[in-house]
């Protein structure tokens, strides 16, 4: 019992320390996505709406989901994301996000989803209204080709990049094995930006 508290305890350094403004729960950078970020999670990995349509290509490397399977207090927390997004209004959540943002400083990014996907449009649309009421670049990943459409990318706000996993879609990021791509992921988001801030290229990046 010893040693599994203690894999707990390093796991949560890895991925970041926990916070709660009101009800939203969040966390704060990890070992690869860095400091400067806020991570929000709209779901669990094993829980994902991706993986359950069949439409997750990398279900048995995702990292996301072996935490979940390895530390039990992980997926409590995911569920507890998924249920406060699901259960408030984007004006909600942007004030909370808001107030979380007084409160950390140096917080340049948000990423949504370290694990889970868009769980209908509707998701997809909440997620665009609170990119609009907050002031700070969002970014996601999403394999949901299904909500995904070549009209997409008009109603996004300037704010928010979304990269799509592993097919395309025109204004957007495609995420995936490009290897004639100049675009080459570096494995660590602590010192790449360009899922962050362009749009409409292929990014080559191997499966880890």
């Amino acid at each position: 019992h010893f040693l599994w508290f203690i894999g707990v305890v390093l796991d949560i350094n890895k991925r970041g320390k926990h916070m709660k403004i009101n009800e939203l729960e969040y966390s704060i950078g990890n070992k690869k996505i860095g400091t400067d970020t806020i991570i929000i999670n709209m779901g669990s990995a094993l829980d994902c709406s991706s993986l359950k349509r069949g439409l997750c290509q990398y279900a048995e490397a995702c990292y996301a989901m072996k935490a979940e399977r390895q530390y039990p207090p992980v997926k409590p927390f995911r569920d507890r994301q998924e249920h406060y997004w699901l259960n408030n209004t984007a004006e909600q959540i942007s004030t909370d996000i808001n107030k979380a943002l007084q409160k950390h400083k140096k917080i340049k990014w948000i990423r949504f989803n370290e694990s889970g996907d868009f769980h209908s449009g509707e998701c997809l649309q909440k997620l665009i209204q609170v990119s609009n009421l907050v002031d700070i670049r969002i970014y996601t990943y999403t394999a949901r080709r299904d909500l995904i459409t070549n009209e997409t990318y008009k109603t996004l706000p300037a704010n928010l990049a979304i990269n799509t996993s592993n097919f395309e879609r025109k204004g957007l990021n495609a995420f995936g094995q490009y290897e004639d791509t100049r675009a080459q992921c570096r494995m660590d988001c602590s010192v790449c930006n360009i899922c962050k801030t362009t749009k409409d290229i292929l990014i080559n990046v191997p499966v880890h």
